[in-house]
């Protein structure tokens, strides 16, 4: 490429282009020393490149003297008015030409990484710690009215506890306000199991099967008070002489009494007459006498911690064990097969 009035080879890099034509910028000065200079842009940065400009005009000030002088002015103001038009120019160019012009605001990779959002933390309340969400997070129980726990995972656990402490029942409910819901075998699994607890979940699982085997027709308890040994009596009504797989005595599984021994079923009837049998019969399946005094006590709701209304005397409904001592030493004092035993840790 050479300029089109004096033929000298250009740079690739730094010449002027005027209406097509290539021009050094010693010609470029000489013959357009009057022209806009927003149409004279370098190739290569969209400037003026001045340092060049000036170079030129001063070897030419050698050659012709005070003819050039005028062309050095004039080339002086050109200069400083496109320094700042050929800056501002030069970076349009420059963004234009770069290959993150294309990326916009909207482009994701152009944007910057959000930050990260700070843990949702939640006060309890029952313990009033304030702790992560994440202890707040599974619902238990499908039949709970919260939307939103507002009890963390730790007191649900020791609200557990707390109804298994004296005795095992199957009516724990959710603590969560206005909710009261009952919790399922399966919630109270996943919570023991959850916080490592396989003593206390035991120890429930072994209650809730024989809670269970009591609502069975063919479940029988042995007439004897000091064995509280229970089973299922194979063929029910057809079978109602029933031994103790323990101690070996025999229950009448119709009058739910010690065997009547040399009397049938229908023999022992006629004996008493129909009241006294009824009452005798209801007595037998709906009440048990007191360790402590003859009175008999009627169990119709509740835990099976039972206090006597005639001798304030304290037992077990299951296993009639003395409560002040289950009290004192702990579950291990109750009968080894009440549903409410649980075995002597050693500590």
């Amino acid at each position: 490429m050479r300029c089109v009035t004096c033929s000298i080879h250009l740079p690739s890099n730094n010449y002027a282009l005027i209406e097509g034509d290539y021009f050094c910028w010693t010609c470029f000065f000489e013959q357009y020393a009057n022209l806009s200079t927003t149409q004279t842009i370098c190739q290569n940065c969209g400037s003026i490149p001045l340092s060049s400009s000036r170079t030129t005009l001063n070897q030419k000030q050698e050659q012709y003297g005070s003819a050039t002088s005028l062309i050095s002015t004039q080339s002086t103001k050109i200069s400083e008015a496109a320094r700042h038009i050929g800056t501002t120019i030069a970076k349009t160019f420059r963004r234009f030409r770069s290959p993150s012009a294309s990326r916009t605001a909207d482009d994701p990779s152009h944007q910057k990484p959000p930050h990260p959002s700070k843990t949702h933390n939640t006060t309890c309340q029952v313990c009033f710690d304030e702790k992560s969400s994440k202890y707040f997070h599974a619902i238990f129980n499908h039949n709970c009215l919260q939307v939103q726990r507002t009890i963390c995972d730790t007191c649900i656990y020791r609200h557990i506890q707390q109804s298994f402490q004296e005795m095992c029942t199957d009516d724990v409910r959710c603590p969560e306000l206005e909710c009261n819901s009952k919790y399922t075998y399966d919630t109270i699994q996943h919570i023991l199991i959850s916080n490592k607890d396989k003593n206390l979940f035991e120890r429930y699982d072994r209650f809730i099967n024989l809670h269970l085997l009591e609502q069975m027709d063919e479940f029988i308890w042995c007439s004897n008070s000091k064995c509280q040994m229970g089973q299922l009596n194979d063929g029910g009504e057809f079978n109602n002489i029933v031994t103790c797989i323990r101690c070996y005595k025999k229950t009448c599984f119709k009058h739910k009494t010690k065997w009547h021994t040399g009397l049938t079923c229908e023999e022992y009837d006629l004996q008493i007459n129909d009241d006294l049998r009824a009452s005798l019969k209801w007595l037998n399946q709906n009440t048990k006498t007191c360790p402590n005094c003859p009175y008999q006590i009627e169990k119709n709701d509740g835990c099976d911690h039972i206090t006597c209304i005639k001798c304030q005397y304290e037992f077990c409904w299951s296993c009639l064990a003395d409560y002040n001592q289950i009290r004192r030493e702990g579950n291990h004092r109750h009968h080894p097969n009440c549903k409410h035993y649980a075995a002597h840790n050693g500590h």
